[in-house]
């Protein structure tokens, strides 16, 4: 399950609700973006960019406190790197795009719970 825990992103905003809702907003908006990149370099089997794309987004999940979804994407771009269980990029990278999908409704909310 990804449960969403934002403590991260308080201790690093000072609890700024305004600067919190900013930074989901941003998420939210981009890593749709990002993980469409890391499918696309992947099926072109395009390994040095795959690993440079699960290397940027990778730090994100992390800010939301997702690290189920941060593991993976460090498994993305270990295989990639190193060349080994390729065959399990593409499964990881779907594991990847439906953990955030889940989650994308909490995030709103968290969103809405910081503009009340």
């Amino acid at each position: 399950m990804n449960d969403i825990d934002l403590s991260y992103l308080n201790e690093v905003t000072g609890g700024s609700a305004e600067i919190i809702k900013e930074m989901l907003v941003l998420f939210l908006k981009e890593t749709p973006e990002q993980i469409e990149v890391l499918r696309e370099k992947s099926e072109q089997k395009e390994w040095d960019s795959v690993k440079a794309e699960a290397h940027k987004l990778k730090p994100t999940f992390l800010y939301v406190g997702v690290s189920d979804i941060h593991m993976k994407l460090g498994k993305v771009e270990a295989y990639a790197k190193e060349r080994v269980n390729l065959d399990e990029i593409s499964t990881l990278i779907e594991e990847i795009e439906i953990g955030f999908k889940n989650m994308k409704p909490s995030l709103e909310a968290k969103i809405e719970e910081a503009t009340l």
